[in-house]
């Protein structure tokens, strides 16, 4: 005997092929889903790197605007000796020169306590507020 495939059986295996072909297609359709939506994920990790470097770089930009002024505080315990004011002349006159050098204006302010601890702890903490 033969064995034959009557028309239900047929029908049957036709179902299941194609139940199979349906399953294998959808998978590949959720692996392009998946591929797609890592492609856009990697995109939108690729802008907001991109924005972080666009600000990094205006932060640079800013902070070095700042930087275009430079001030120097000097606490002179006092000018009765020799070796002070020529510690503060040379700190002024250096800073003048090494300022063009750079291309920035340095300025040197200059606080004198007079022999007072007390006043020149209060002149650095002022220093320090100013900037």
């Amino acid at each position: 005997m033969r064995n034959r495939i009557t028309r239900g059986k047929g029908i049957a295996l036709a179902a299941a092929f194609a139940l199979v072909l349906t399953a294998c297609s959808s998978n590949g359709a959720d692996e392009t889903t998946t591929t797609a939506a890592a492609t856009e994920t990697t995109a939108a990790a690729t802008e907001t790197t991109a924005a972080a470097t666009e600000t990094t770089a205006a932060a640079t930009e800013t902070t070095a605007a700042a930087q275009d002024d430079m001030v120097i505080g000097l606490s002179l315990n006092s000018r009765a000796s020799a070796i002070f004011v020529a510690l503060a002349q040379y700190l002024v006159d250096y800073s003048a020169e090494y300022g063009e050098e750079i291309g920035r204006n340095i300025t040197v302010i200059e606080t004198v306590a007079d022999d007072d601890p007390t006043r020149q702890n209060a002149d650095i903490d002022d220093l320090i507020s100013q900037g």
